[in-house]
């Protein structure tokens, strides 16, 4: 990277010192024309423009260190964080590995329920189903519509209408 700013650097002084030349081989021309050729001004006025020139290209030398440095950091910042992001990965495989490894050591595996996002045994989940269907197929003997028991229940009208179409086609 540094060798990379000191090309650039040394393009940039190329460019300077050309311009330089330019500028200063224009001014000569016109003080030769109009008669008034003085080598002492023209000396002052070159190590003026020489003296700005060198200003310029190391105040922005000076600026393309500081964005490397301050990019530096931030890389590392990165670097910081996705090493922290793979750890607490790893540890979550881990613990998927541990639950998964528990439940079949019950007999029971694992299923998440829609209703209460929690994760439970397969025998309570069924349990907790069939409790609910029995609710829908009791408020809807009461009357309640579809809408309002789903409601109620906290459950998807979908599973309501397929709970009561179920009721039907045993009747």
């Amino acid at each position: 990277m540094s060798m990379d700013l000191f090309i650039a650097a040394l393009l940039f002084a190329f460019a300077a010192s050309t311009f330089a030349y330019l500028a200063a081989t224009r001014r000569l021309n016109r003080s030769s024309k109009s008669g008034k050729t003085n080598i002492v001004e023209i000396e002052s006025r070159l190590a003026d423009l020489t003296s700005e020139l060198n200003h310029v290209a190391n105040s922005h030398a000076n600026a393309v260190e500081d964005r490397r440095d301050e990019l530096k950091r931030v890389i590392e910042m990165a670097n910081e964080r996705i090493r922290r992001l793979t750890i607490l990965l790893s540890d979550l495989e881990i613990m998927e590995t541990r639950i998964r490894t528990s439940a079949r050591e019950k007999e029971d595996t694992i299923v998440e329920d829609d209703l209460t996002r929690s994760v439970m045994p397969v025998k309570v989940a069924k349990s907790y189903r069939t409790e609910i269907h029995d609710e829908i197929r009791n408020l809807s003997i009461s009357g309640e519509n579809p809408e309002i028991i789903a409601e109620r229940l906290r459950v998807p009208i979908n599973e309501v209408e397929m709970v009561l179409k179920a009721k039907e086609k045993r009747h």
